[in-house]
């Protein structure tokens, strides 16, 4: 039996970030982190990225 997850493990959600900041500004990482602020402050953001967000940090409490 298989479980269907709603969210993408981190390795993936990294690189789907990578992919939409492309390769412009002075350090990927960087360009993640402005991603990942600006996402959990207004919300903004495909669903399943919010959501592995959201099941990362609740994991690491």
């Amino acid at each position: 039996m298989t479980t269907s997850r709603s969210f993408l493990e981190p390795r993936e959600l990294l690189n789907e970030i990578y992919r939409f900041n492309g390769t412009s500004g002075q350090s990927r990482d960087s360009q993640v982190l402005g991603w990942i602020m600006d996402t959990l402050w207004f919300g903004a953001g495909p669903a399943e990225h919010r959501a592995a967000m959201d099941h990362k940090s609740a994991l690491s409490k």
